[in-house]
């Protein structure tokens, strides 16, 4: 049974500062917060505009915003209380995603990178005693929203409480300790440098 509103938001509250305080801490990373992470400051979270496909579109911003060095993310930080659902299309474990939310991401993404962090606290424990699950060490795991793309993965839908969901494997996500370990871009290949002379 989903909890009330207001009991939800104070929960999130909680989870987004412990998600701020972890990226600090173990990725060295800056964390930017649009709007208070105090429970107790009731004001709406801020609204951006963005410009997509000619459209101006009012969008609810991410929790957290995420630098590091020439790196920035977007971040939408869920709580799970418990893993997790044994989905019957494909018999792994996974977690729900609001189609909704899905969707106002997926746009936000498209003007930057933005992922998915869910907080899960019994994570660890329930994938050091199951062999055939991705190992995860801590509570708290990421999915890029361009792997959520229809046409990077394909998404079962189902009703749940009434709600449109996505059910999203669990192999899908990536530790977030790895959220910084990005490829370095290519150097240019318009450099005025000579080319290496080979021997034939």
């Amino acid at each position: 049974m989903t909890l009330p509103f207001q009991n939800r938001l104070t929960i999130g509250e909680i989870i987004e500062r412990q998600a701020a305080q972890w990226i600090v801490e173990h990725l060295g990373a800056d964390v930017e917060k649009i709007g208070s992470l105090e429970a107790e400051d009731h004001k709406g979270k801020p609204l951006t505009w963005r410009h997509i496909d000619g459209v101006v579109r009012r969008l609810v911003s991410p929790d957290l915003n995420v630098y590091k060095g020439d790196q920035y993310y977007s971040v939408q930080v869920k709580h799970k209380n418990a893993i997790i659902h044994a989905d019957s299309f494909s018999g792994k474990q996974c977690f729900y995603f609001d189609v909704k939310e899905h969707t106002r991401l997926s746009r936000l993404n498209r003007t930057r990178p933005c992922i998915l962090l869910i907080h899960c606290p019994s994570l660890p424990d329930v994938t050091a005693r199951n062999p055939t699950l991705p190992k995860f060490s801590d509570p708290f795991i990421f999915v890029d929203m361009a792997t959520l793309e229809p046409n990077q993965t394909l998404l079962h839908r189902r009703k749940i409480e009434g709600k449109d969901t996505f059910v999203l494997p669990l192999a899908l996500f990536k530790p977030l300790t790895e959220l910084f370990n990005r490829k370095a871009p290519d150097a240019p290949a318009n450099s005025n440098t000579p080319p290496e002379s080979s021997t034939i």
